[in-house]
């Protein structure tokens, strides 16, 4: 089997430890992912508080060092800038990489940057982390206002370029702002669900419903905490989010966004690494057949990149 995750938080943590991605002692490294048949991995570039203080220059440090990496292991992992890219690596048995930014900061209010981070190689922006910047409000500050006007001109510039727009940890201002504005496709690239988790970074069944009808994803976090108010939850929980997911917004819209080396490990136990995910569709080819399996592993992201970029 392959899988397409959409989030992890590796290549970030793995070159301020110093350490190669290509052996990384984190939840995921190259070797493990190159141990699957093929795989699409979302590597997402997130800023501390000191690194945020020079936000362009830091992210600009990280892609350059991404391409060094991906070059110098092409014979595992490709970086892909277009689906097509993506289908000649699935086809060439190799695994693929895409450059997303967890928070705008580095645009700052300069669409300019954003052109530049595009030709760069970056695909996926998630407006918002923790902290409100010039594009939107984020869910963590307390009656966050939406899109700033900037906002509403980088959402455009997104869609016009081929950058896949992610609404994981944006405010709900933000969040109905984007579902009212966009054009294109937008997705919840680590976000589960509140009917079954109240955690503030969890999505309404509402908000569920309106990324399904933009033709976008959910990717199940696996995140103690986004999976269950009480403690030590496993893997049963990942297949009730999902089932969750696909009652409310069809097999469509369920997908993976795992969160790796961006989250403590679980309390339970339930997973190590990147691995977990051979065992994981098992259990979802049991409860859901083989058909709705391959739909929530790739081809629901696959769709969706199709459509963007």
């Amino acid at each position: 089997m392959y899988f397409v995750d959409g989030h992890c938080d590796t290549l970030t943590l793995a070159i301020g430890k110093g350490e190669d991605l290509l052996n990384h002692t984190g939840h995921l490294s190259i070797e493990k992912l190159a141990s699957f048949k093929t795989a699409v991995q979302v590597f997402a570039i997130w800023l501390d508080d000191e690194q945020i203080k020079t936000a362009y220059e830091a992210t600009i440090g990280f892609i350059d060092q991404a391409h060094k990496i991906f070059a110098n292991n092409s014979n595992c992992i490709r970086l892909a800038t277009s689906y097509s890219d993506i289908i000649q690596n699935i086809d060439a048995g190799v695994c693929t990489a895409i450059l997303g930014a967890e928070g705008a900061e580095p645009i700052g209010s300069d669409l300019a940057r954003l052109r530049e981070f595009y030709n760069k190689g970056l695909r996926v922006l998630t407006f918002t982390w923790n902290r409100d910047n010039e594009l939107s409000g984020c869910i963590a500050t307390p009656n966050a206002g939406g899109l700033t006007q900037f906002g509403h001109e980088a959402l455009a510039e997104c869609e016009r370029l081929g950058i896949l727009v992610d609404v994981s940890h944006i405010s709900v201002s933000g969040f109905n702002d984007v579902a009212q504005a966009a054009t294109k496709p937008f997705f919840a690239s680590h976000s589960n669900c509140k009917a079954l988790a109240s955690h503030k970074r969890n999505l309404e069944d509402a908000q569920i419903r309106i990324i399904a009808e933009a033709g976008g994803v959910v990717g199940v976090n696996f995140c103690d905490a986004f999976l269950s108010d009480s403690p030590g939850p496993d893997m049963n929980d990942v297949l009730r989010h999902i089932a969750h997911i696909i009652n409310i917004g069809g097999v469509e819209c369920a997908a993976f966004g795992g969160d790796l080396d961006g989250t403590a490990s679980p309390v339970s136990g339930w997973y190590k690494d990147v691995l977990i995910y051979k065992s994981l569709y098992e259990h979802v080819e049991q409860v859901h057949g083989a058909t709705t399996a391959d739909k929530i592993f790739f081809q629901n992201y696959l769709r969706m990149f199709k459509e963007v970029f």
